[in-house]
């Protein structure tokens, strides 16, 4: 593992001159070129919209303010260059493009939000625009909702983002540039859902113990940016959360979802748990573990045909489930700089696979100010498989594996 992380890192420092003749390392420094050139191109951009946008005293901008109503504005823009090295079955492959998935030239845009609010008397209303370079349908709105509070209560209904998860869904609220070991978390959803919250005084400080419920289209969508839109199954969403003292912070949630079509029944759950701990101004710890379990049976069908047979389908079903443990820890060097330290276990069961895989962060962060935020990251992960009925495997194309790889990154986050 020291081997193949010095191997990444001395890529990172030769310089322009290479052997002559040497193609490999020829290639190695393009990838190096591209990605220092686009990390400069990023950041002078990201100066420039801070230079632009300075001027205003919060992260948030209010664009209007009376006795009635206020309307602000907030978004980000996230900003990337990237490589990674892995290894599969003893091939070794390299990837100079960015987290959006863009070529080797250029600056690599990975995500843009700009959100609007109006807020007036207990009631608020919400809409973002939201381009990623995951979501292949380009610009698209990612939330859209409408709250109303009623003393400890809080009722929403529209499109808005999941309960469950540590790390934040946004570019904006990371601490790094990837994420970790989590599995089956929902990101957005459409429905409607019920929210509590009650503060209550102690002798360290103040606690909040908040519940919230929705009932959802369905917990996953055909990408991060929604639901389904499909009322044959139904999503639930029902979580826990208590705060101490504002130190330390305990979460427990769980999802589900149920559908019913012509060919097949799917049932998916998931149970995610975590807590954390800031320990003092310098020091912040975190764990998460979640569990995502999914089953599919496949229904008899009978389908007449314009020739008059039938066809009677054959019932089978699919079982697969996976479990993550994440564990964080966050240093502040200075009012500064910061640094994350994350490791993480995934572990997938199937009918063919068992799967395990290992991932070790490093991830330092230099923030400018409220606005404008530097990141890297040097992740290592290793992974392997071991099949099981081998033979039935083999006759359908599946193979075990083993996977090792380097991932460095660098990004730059402009937020308001």
């Amino acid at each position: 593992m020291l081997k193949f992380v010095l191997r990444i890192l001395a890529q990172c420092l030769l310089n322009s001159g290479c052997v002559v003749g040497d193609e490999r390392r020829k290639r190695d420094n393009y990838h190096l070129h591209i990605l220092m050139r686009k990390l400069l191109l990023t950041a002078g951009l990201a100066t420039a919209l801070t230079a632009a946008g300075a001027t205003n005293a919060s992260a948030e901008i209010s664009l209007l303010k009376n006795d009635k109503v206020e309307i602000t504005t907030d978004g980000y823009i996230g900003l990337s260059a990237t490589v990674s090295e892995y290894e599969n079955d003893g091939k070794r492959t390299k990837d100079g493009a960015s987290l959006a998935g863009g070529d080797n030239s250029g600056t690599n845009l990975d995500a843009a939000k700009v959100g609007l609010k109006v807020a007036g008397g207990n009631a608020t209303g919400y809409v973002s625009a939201f381009w990623s370079g995951d979501n292949g349908s380009g610009v698209c709105v990612l939330d859209a909702y409408v709250s109303y509070g009623v003393g400890e209560f809080t009722f929403t209904a529209g499109k808005f983002l999941s309960y469950l998860g540590y790390e934040s869904y946004y570019i904006s609220s990371m601490d790094q540039l990837t994420y970790g070991a989590a599995v089956g978390i929902p990101s957005y959803h459409s429905g409607v859902k019920a929210d509590w919250s009650h503060t209550f005084g102690g002798k360290e400080g103040k606690n909040t113990l908040s519940v919230g419920l929705a009932i959802l289209d369905s917990l996953y969508g055909e990408d991060s940016t929604g639901g389904d839109g499909e009322v044959s199954d139904i999503g639930i969403e029902l979580c826990a959360t208590y705060a101490f003292a504002e130190k330390f912070t305990v979460f427990a949630g769980i999802g589900y979802e149920s559908g019913n079509d012509l060919l097949k029944t799917n049932t998916s759950w998931v149970l995610d748990v975590w807590g954390s701990y800031q320990v003092n101004k310098k020091l912040k710890l975190a764990a998460e573990i979640t569990y995502y379990n999914k089953e599919s049976q496949s229904n008899s069908v009978k389908l007449t045909l314009q020739s008059g047979p039938y066809y009677q389908g054959v019932s089978s079903g699919f079982h697969y489930e996976s479990t993550a443990f994440l564990l964080f820890a966050q240093v502040a060097f200075t009012e500064k700089i910061s640094t994350v330290f994350r490791v993480g276990a995934t572990m997938h069961d199937n009918f063919v696979n068992h799967n395990v895989q290992w991932q070790a962060t490093v991830a330092p962060t230099f923030t400018v100010n409220e606005f404008l935020r530097f990141r890297a990251e040097l992740s290592y992960y290793t992974g392997g498989s071991q099949t099981f009925g081998q033979e039935w495997a083999n006759s359908n194309g599946v193979f075990g594996s083993t996977r090792n790889g380097v991932f460095l990154g660098f990004q730059t986050v402009f937020s308001w």
